[in-house]
């Protein structure tokens, strides 16, 4: 009857504090004493984080074809001298093979001085950031457009 009363009076605002506030609380308690989760509850948020990695990946891919589809109708659409569609062909290969040597430094040093007495190699010196601009560099050059075929996800030749 006295919830009946404070709903006619007030509106349901009453009722919205209480609510507020019990979250509020519920709140502050998952954070210094969370619930234990159960199994099913640990699957479907595993689930829900791999289904949206699935979709972040698959953004990415559409963002990349997005930007090659771009890029080949500005090459096609252009007048280029052959020089100019020489020099836009050829980067992608040498910056690729750059990068892989590169990370593979070590072992051609390993190589070259086993079969070759006389040469010397000077190792490059690694950096974990560097190395992790080459390894985007291989990614970006042979990973989406491989993964792109196989997938069939845009029309990548």
């Amino acid at each position: 009857m006295l919830s009946w009363l404070t709903n006619k009076l007030t509106g349901g605002a009453v009722e919205s504090v209480v609510k507020g506030i019990g979250n509020g609380i519920g709140n502050v308690m998952d954070r210094f004493w969370p619930k234990k989760l159960s199994e099913a509850e640990k699957w479907e948020k595993a689930k829900d984080l791999l289904t949206f990695e699935t979709e972040q990946g698959k953004l990415e891919v559409e963002d990349v074809n997005k930007a090659r589809d771009m890029w080949m109708t500005f090459l096609q659409t252009q007048s280029l001298p052959w020089l100019a569609r020489f020099m836009n062909g050829i980067y992608r290969p040498f910056c690729g093979f750059t990068a892989i040597l590169y990370l593979t430094d070590q072992f051609w040093a390993q190589l070259l001085t086993q079969y070759i007495p006389d040469f010397y190699w000077t190792p490059i010196k690694r950096d974990p950031v560097v190395d992790a601009l080459v390894a985007v560099i291989i990614y970006f050059f042979f990973g989406y457009r491989q993964r792109s075929k196989e997938k069939g996800v845009g029309n990548v030749g």
